[in-house]
Formats: C-alpha cells, sequence, structure tokens
C-alpha cells in the first residue's frame, strides 16, 4: 500500500495486447466474429473511466486487496448490464476465459454471470467455483459469490457433507479462507449457526485483517438473526478470539451491551 501511488499507472493502463487479444477466426462470408467474452471486454474496454479506477485502486487497496488488477473504473450497474445480456448465451468455458483475464471488472462480469448460471446449473457452477479457485482473489468477487454458489449449494443440500468448506478454512491461501467463511451466510439466513462458529474459532489464530475482520463480520450476522446465539458464542470465547472479531462481531450490539462484555472480558483476562 505504501507505494499505492506509484503503481497506479501500471495498474489502470493496460497494453494494447491485454485487452484487445481477439484472435477471431473468419467465418464463411468473409467477416469476424468474436467470442462472447471478447464482446463483452470490448464494452467493458469502451466504457472505461481512469479517474473512477484511480479510486477503485485506493478502495480496493484499504480494503486489504493488493492492486494486482488491472481497473477500468466501470460501474457494477453496467457490470450487471453486462451479465443479463451475455449470460443466456455464455458458456462455463466463457466464464473461464473472462476470469483468467487481468481486468478486474471482467472478472465482476463473469461473476455476476455465473450467479444468473446458478439458478439453473447449480451442481455445475459448485464444481466449476472449486475448479477454479485461483482466479476468485478479490474480496468484492468472493463476498458476491461465495454464498450464493457455495453456501446455497450445501444449505439446501443437508445430506452433502460439509467437509469442503473445512477444507477452504484450513488452506494456506486466505482467498480460500474468506471463501470458506463468507459462504456460512446462506446457512446464517436460514438460522444455521454451527458452521459459521466452527469456521470462525478455527480462524481465532490467524493475522490476516482480512480474515479477522470476516470472521467478525459473520459473527455480527449471527447476532442479527438470533442474539443469543451470538452472546453465548462471545461468552465461551472472547477471552480467545482475537481483538478484530471481536470487535467487528459486536459493533451492532448496544454500547452499554458492548461496554459490559469488554469489561468482562478483562476480569476474566486477568484471571
Amino acid at each position: 500500500m505504501k507505494n499505492i501511488f506509484a503503481m497506479l499507472k501500471g495498474s489502470i493502463i493496460p497494453t494494447p495486447t491485454t485487452i484487445n487479444a481477439s484472435h477471431s477466426n473468419p467465418n464463411q462470408s468473409g467477416t469476424t466474429t468474436k467470442s462472447i467474452s471478447e464482446q463483452i471486454i470490448v464494452e467493458l474496454t469502451q466504457k472505461r473511466n481512469d479517474d473512477a479506477a484511480k479510486n477503485a485502486i485506493k478502495f480496493h487497496a484499504a480494503n486489504d486487496v493488493e492492486p494486482k488488477d488491472i481497473f477500468l473504473g466501470v460501474p457494477k450497474t453496467v457490470c450487471k448490464d453486462l451479465a443479463q445480456k451475455f449470460s443466456p448465451t455464455a458458456t462455463f468455458e466463457g466464464i473461464a476465459q473472462l476470469l483468467s483475464k487481468p481486468e478486474h471488472e471482467t472478472k465482476l462480469v463473469a461473476s455476476l454471470i455465473l450467479i444468473e448460471k446458478n439458478k439453473t446449473s447449480a451442481k455445475e457452477c459448485y464444481a466449476f467455483y472449486f475448479k477454479h479457485l485461483a482466479t476468485f482473489t478479490s474480496w468484492d468477487l468472493i463476498d458476491l459469490t461465495a454464498p450464493i454458489i457455495i453456501g446455497n449449494y450445501l444449505q439446501t443440500r443437508p445430506q452433502l457433507p460439509r467437509n469442503d468448506l473445512y477444507t477452504l478454512a484450513k488452506s494456506r491461501s486466505d482467498w480460500d479462507k474468506r471463501i470458506a467463511i463468507i459462504a456460512t451466510l446462506a446457512f446464517i439466513e436460514q438460522n444455521d449457526f454451527a458452521d459459521a462458529k466452527s469456521i470462525a474459532k478455527i480462524y481465532f489464530n490467524e493475522i490476516s485483517p482480512m480474515i479477522l475482520r470476516a470472521a467478525g463480520r459473520v459473527l455480527r450476522q449471527i447476532g442479527k438473526k438470533n442474539r443469543h446465539v451470538l452472546l453465548e458464542f462471545l461468552a465461551q470465547n472472547h477471552t480467545q478470539m482475537p481483538a478484530e472479531i471481536f470487535n467487528a462481531a459486536v459493533v451492532d450490539l448496544p454500547k452499554q451491551l458492548r461496554t459490559t462484555i469488554r469489561k468482562e472480558t478483562k476480569i476474566i483476562a486477568k484471571k
């Protein structure tokens, strides 16, 4: 982050071969046809905004993401429109091509298309997600997709073991760990709290702020659904959990209650 402004130029201005790599084959009439992924890239490039791209880089960097992606500065609403336009004919191969690109907005459109396909092909999308885990390396893309593609799939199939989540939670990759904890938001929505609490406890020894805050956010969501469950979890675990998790978990509680919990934490910690 300390060299963020020095990185801006290289991050938002792609080389011509990066963004216009369309190797189309001529058809019988002698004209060229572009794949759906190429069409999406062309439309995104036409709507780029360098000032907005600079702001996007600073925003993502401030939220614990290294600015490795190229940002075009295209609004999310435009990305949603493109996803709606192309999702009926998009293939998994095309989605994979978009996810492999360095432009953040192409990955966003790919993620939105995947969510659309999930409505009719949930099993295939679940398998696709795990096959392409390495391409989900932005907190916003994970937060957008993991509860729907991973969480909903497991939540609506109680006969399936949830071992995949725990494999991700114990991965060396912080992105995998974020996917695991954020996916449990789908369970919490249905008042199913066990896995969210278990994975949050796995992260008590984590040091990444991105993971700690995500765990706290999930615990906070438990509190919104059932405050008693959150308070019971805090009573049992608050002396072991990192401050980042604790602070994020209690932010929505009444101020007096937060103060009481923190005082009890200090008393127990001294003992």
